[in-house]
């Protein structure tokens, strides 16, 4: 870890994760399939790349797939919470016991077993519970926050002891911190109170059992709207979030937060192999940001099948620039 960070001072850094469709259903292909990703494009880190659904699957809720080879998502087509009663079957999941929640910590026991001597960091993708509550609601959570907010927040907090377990055990298993993945801190779609009250108390109570100096958690920020004065304080080490599309600016993550930047290329730009607005992207965000609190990398997951044009063209550029 403390050379990982001293590399962060001290080199311009770069990540890159993407959709494995149907690898990411079974757990060894998965981690072949990563650790392939991650030798071809020799990544500071390595985000797990699960499917996005690992846990409303967990929850009974059933899923599509069919869209993602297309550069689609995953959609919900059953889903476990139906109606406000449903909120009290929400029970405390076995992590071990759970076909999906333990096919992610296999698959990442396998993909550190890949890397043998290699101390590249890996990071396990982890949902915030409110998140995982809209997935396995349809996002009818929405509504029963306002009008059986007590039914939700106690399925809320035994959500959160589930996610907190499955994130523990990924660092018994050698991860070097979680991909911390908050869809909901969106100005769209809850108060600023509703926010705090729904997701940031259950978020600080997983993220707060980790010390930010040993580990390197990252928040990702979903969304152009984001509440982003509420989450300026998370104790974790680093930020990502839709820059560029986003009413948050580089220049003010940089000052009114401590975070490491791990942002500043449109996902949108590699999709579309727009190698100009690359070009500007990498550009305005090394000028914007501050010097050790920067890791470049894309905006949100990128849209499969990924564009291998655009992203080695992104790390030759990336490669032109000296601190």
């Amino acid at each position: 870890m403390q050379e990982f960070m001293k590399n962060i001072e001290n080199k311009l850094l770069y990540s890159f994760w993407t959709h494995l469709p149907e690898c990411d259903l079974d757990a060894q292909m998965l981690a072949l399939k990563t650790y392939e990703f991650y030798k071809r494009y020799n990544l500071a880190f390595i985000k797990s790349m699960p499917n996005g659904m690992f846990y409303a699957q967990a929850f009974d809720c059933l899923c599509d797939f069919s869209k993602i080879k297309e550069g689609g998502v995953a959609k919900i087509t059953k889903a476990f919470v139906n109606s406000v009663d449903d909120w009290d079957k929400i029970n405390e999941i076995d992590i071990f016991s759970s076909p999906t929640l333990s096919r992610e910590l296999q698959s990442l026991k396998i993909l550190k077993a890949l890397l043998k001597d290699d101390k590249t960091p890996i990071l396990a993708t982890q949902f915030s519970p409110l998140t995982i509550a809209a997935k396995i609601s349809n996002n009818l959570v929405l509504e029963h926050i306002k009008i059986a907010p007590k039914k939700v927040l106690s399925a809320l907090e035994k959500i959160s002891k589930v996610v907190l377990k499955h994130s523990l055990e990924c660092i018994n298993i050698g991860c070097a911190g979680v991909f911390f993945a908050e869809q909901m801190a969106q100005k769209h779609l809850l108060s600023s109170d509703e926010y705090v009250q729904f997701s940031a108390q259950f978020n600080n109570y997983i993220l707060n059992h980790f010390d930010k100096n040993k580990f390197f958690n990252i928040i990702h920020l979903h969304g152009d709207d984001i509440y982003f004065s509420l989450c300026n304080k998370y104790n974790v080490a680093a930020l990502s979030y839709h820059a560029y599309d986003c009413n948050v600016s580089i220049r003010q993550i940089m000052q009114e937060s401590d975070y490491i930047l791990v942002a500043g290329i449109a996902r949108s730009n590699i999709t579309n192999n727009n190698f100009t607005l690359l070009k500007e992207n990498i550009k305005h965000t090394i000028n914007d940001s501050y010097k050790g609190r920067l890791i470049l990398a894309p905006s949100c997951v990128i849209r499969y099948p990924v564009n291998e044009e655009s992203i080695d063209f992104c790390i030759k550029e990336i490669s032109s620039y000296e601190l």
